[in-house]
């Protein structure tokens, strides 16, 4: 039943109860009013039994509908909680002692700020106090602020790091701010929901690190495409121009210059049949199926091999040292790949380094390992490229006109890694560079 209604039927009662009592007064002089006054009293009797019966159905509703709203905030499936103006907690369901790692009991009556993350303390005290006051960062304010404020105000949402009790982590929380009123509009209490948001900034930050790889990929085929369309460029155009002097003026050609454009084509040819190997080797490895076959050699005589193409490269510009410390060293490594590791390394050192330099190339054998180490004195590397060396398509900033794709290194790294091994660098800007390759001698697949 309304209770305005209730109130309205009690004083209709009063009423007929007043005048029932005047008439039973008079009775003795008017009989008649004394048989209206009892049968008004008798139907005022019933009409009060069922007022009653109806009192006690109304009651009976509010309080399932009391339990209704008990199991609904008991077992949200979110965090609820209901605190004083200042943030104290008054009441707390199951989910929010879950959430905080204590009992829901233990959290009436302790400051919720207790439960923020240090980190995140300071701006949720600022926040909540620009709630209190009427004045939410994302509520539009009043003109006149000369009143308080009447009314709830919309769900405010923040995000903070939650602490929960004992050694759990913090974890990030949705948490979203509402005002309780009284019947006058007063704010007497805050309203809390809380939601667990790990789950989602995981996801975020997947998302954020999928399409950040995205674009490094995108970025990677952008310095692919240039890099190797210029360094294209390079060895084309120098065996089309010494073929076309060759062509227009061969009887006129001494036979010095006969034999340097015909080294030059032959050293063009060289590079762009490097190149086209580095980018299949680098695509395949990339693409994770660049093949690793271990098998036994001599580490001796495959690099004295492998010094000789070198040095038919190198011509007179510059000389390679060899030196070894035994005369035989058997292992058990991938042929090409090792090739790929000390062409790409002597390569390297032969071209920074200066014309009639010379370039220091060491084998030696400890605990199983052997150790391969090119020095050249060339320009070195400046400290701030040497984190991104072995990174494709990256060149030092003093290489100047050097050709180059910048995919050497990050072949030979890939090449050491498939082996097991590992790889060091030493260098100073002008002094030159040292890399030292160790790999298991026998790595298996």
């Amino acid at each position: 039943m309304d209770p305005d209604r209730l109130g309205e039927k009690s004083d209709a009662i009063q009423q007929r109860l007043t005048f029932v009592l005047q008439a039973i007064k008079q009775a003795s002089t008017q009989p008649t009013l004394l048989s209206e006054a009892l049968e008004e009293l008798s139907i005022m009797i019933e009409e009060l039994h069922q007022q009653r019966e109806e009192l006690a159905l109304t009651q009976q509703s509010l309080a399932l509908e009391h339990q209704r709203y008990q199991d609904l905030f008991e077992f949200a499936p979110d965090g609820y909680l209901v605190t004083t103006m200042q943030g104290v907690i008054q009441e707390a369901n199951q989910m929010a002692a879950t959430l905080l790692n204590i009992q829901s009991q233990f959290l009436v009556g302790k400051p919720l700020v207790a439960f923020v993350a240090e980190t995140d303390r300071q701006a949720f005290c600022n926040q909540l106090n620009q709630l209190i006051r009427g004045k939410p960062l994302t509520w539009k304010h009043r003109d006149d602020q000369s009143e308080p404020w009447r009314g709830a105000l919309p769900m405010q949402d923040w995000e903070i790091h939650l602490q929960p009790r004992g050694d759990p982590p913090p974890f990030p929380a949705a948490v979203a701010f509402s005002t309780v009123c009284d019947p006058q509009g007063k704010w007497i209490g805050l309203r809390c929901l809380i939601r667990d948001i790990t789950e989602q900034k995981q996801a975020e930050a997947a998302i954020h690190r999928a399409l950040a790889e995205a674009k490094d990929l995108n970025d990677l085929k952008s310095r692919f495409i240039q890099t190797v369309s210029h360094e294209f460029r390079t060895p084309l155009s120098i065996i089309r121009t010494a073929a076309d002097l060759l062509e227009h003026f061969g009887p006129q050609v001494s036979e010095e210059k006969e034999r340097q454009y015909f080294q030059a084509i032959r050293d063009a040819v060289t590079y762009a049949t490097q190149l086209f190997d580095d980018i299949l080797i680098f695509n395949k490895a990339e693409a994770g199926k660049l093949p690793f076959n271990p098998q036994p050699l001599d580490l001796v005589t495959f690099c004295q091999q492998v010094v000789e193409e070198q040095r038919l490269s190198a011509g007179d510009r510059q000389a390679i040292r060899f030196t070894k410390t035994a005369e035989s060293i058997p292992a058990c490594l991938d042929e090409q790949l090792l090739h790929q590791i000390l062409s790409n390394l002597l390569s390297n050192a032969r071209k920074y380094s200066p014309e009639g330099g010379e370039v220091c190339f060491e084998l030696t054998c400890q605990n199983n390992q052997a150790i391969f180490r090119v020095q050249d004195h060339g320009i070195g590397i400046p400290p701030a490229d040497q984190p991104y060396l072995f990174e494709p398509f990256h060149r030092a900033q003093n290489v100047d006109h050097r050709p180059g794709t910048g995919l050497g290194l990050a072949i030979v790294k890939k090449a050491v890694d498939l082996h097991g091994g590992a790889i060091a660098l030493e260098s100073q800007v002008g002094m030159g560079a040292t890399f030292t390759v160790t790999l298991p001698l026998a790595s298996t697949v």
